[in-house]
């Protein structure tokens, strides 16, 4: 690997992972006190079977403590939500809606919290809350989040459209065709994408942590703008697709509505995922730290991957992907292989 790129790798292994790791075990904890046992039960689920979302997102923010522990309790918050809404009680869509509006006001500080499972038929006696509130808490204390936080609520806004419409009640056909609509009525001419593609990027939150660590200093002119043209679509959608394509037999097995079928064929799947990442890549060297944004492509690449899911019939395909991605992908999967927790 080359010198910047092992730097950041012993800097994510040696130092920001063993802090998500000491703040997964802290949102654990909390997760252990909820009373209802079923509701219990999804939200450890959540965190047991998708803490590398949370290993993954930290890569974005350094090892200053109060940002690791903002993305752990955010995308601790999304992934309980993603796992209510699979694997809990079938309720109406504008249910689903008030649930994951509490993901918009976690990014706003000064929102009051609500009783976000006012209509629903189960609850989690405030858990959700406090994960609302314990991310608003560090974002209260970001110097520059006034910068950042416009782009990270229209993010934010577009994952709560994608939950709404990808677990609204009706058939697959349903929810395609919503979601086609959706995503038309948001193009723009400079994403040449298709409209699975858009709605996997919405579903992505490493462009919100990207900015949120520029609220760490100053934003200099055009920077957010630059890093929105990286992150949405095109990080946002290859993150998301391929955490879709390792996941493609477990979807098919629940019967989980799939991005990454919507393309006509597997080898049209890699054609898709691969141009999505060297878009990303491409997109990176106008910004001035390219070097770690093209990291993090590369570092997508090489992390889901090396997921253990990738067996039998995924193992060519993702062979193709991780040649995509070059040494850095390749050497990037071995560590993770590693470093993957039994």
């Amino acid at each position: 690997m080359a010198g910047g790129t092992s730097r950041w790798a012993l800097h994510y292994y040696f130092r920001i992972r063993p802090l998500v790791h000491r703040a997964l075990a802290r949102v654990e904890a909390r997760a252990q006190r909820i009373p209802d046992p079923a509701v219990r039960a999804m939200a450890l689920e959540s965190l047991a079977t998708k803490r590398f979302h949370c290993e993954g997102g930290a890569v974005l923010v350094g090892a200053a403590p109060p940002l690791v522990w903002a993305v752990v309790v955010y995308q601790s918050l999304c992934d309980y939500l993603d796992t209510v809404t699979d694997r809990g009680p079938a309720v109406p869509s504008g249910v689903i809606r008030a649930l994951h509006g509490s993901l918009q006001d976690a990014l706003d500080p000064y929102a009051p919290l609500q009783d976000y499972w006012q209509r629903h038929p189960q609850d989690d006696a405030g858990y959700m809350a406090w994960l609302v509130a314990e991310c608003q808490a560090v974002l209260a204390n970001l110097p520059h989040y006034p910068a950042v936080s416009g782009p990270v609520a229209w993010l934010a806004a577009r994952y709560v459209d994608l939950q709404s419409l990808k677990h609204a009640p009706g058939t697959a056909r349903d929810r395609a065709r919503d979601l086609q609509a959706w995503a038309a009525f948001h193009h723009r001419d400079d994403w040449d994408v298709a409209w699975w593609e858009f709605a996997a990027a919405a579903g992505s939150t490493l462009g919100i942590f990207a900015l949120w660590h520029e609220a760490t200093h100053p934003v200099a002119d055009g920077r957010v703008e630059q890093l929105e043209a990286v992150y949405f679509p095109w990080m946002g959608g290859l993150h998301i697709l391929l955490d879709y394509f390792v996941d493609q037999d477990e979807d098919e097995a629940h019967g989980d509505f799939s991005f990454v079928a919507c393309y006509p064929s597997q080898a049209d799947a890699v054609a898709g995922i691969g141009r999505l990442h060297r878009e990303a890549a491409r997109r990176a060297e106008g910004l001035a730290d390219h070097a770690f944004h093209r990291y993090v492509a590369e570092g997508l690449l090489g992390f889901y991957l090396s997921d253990r899911k990738v067996r039998g019939a995924l193992r060519a395909p993702a062979g193709r992907l991780l040649s995509a991605g070059g040494n850095v992908s390749r050497a990037l999967y071995c560590l993770a292989k590693v470093g993957r927790t039994p």
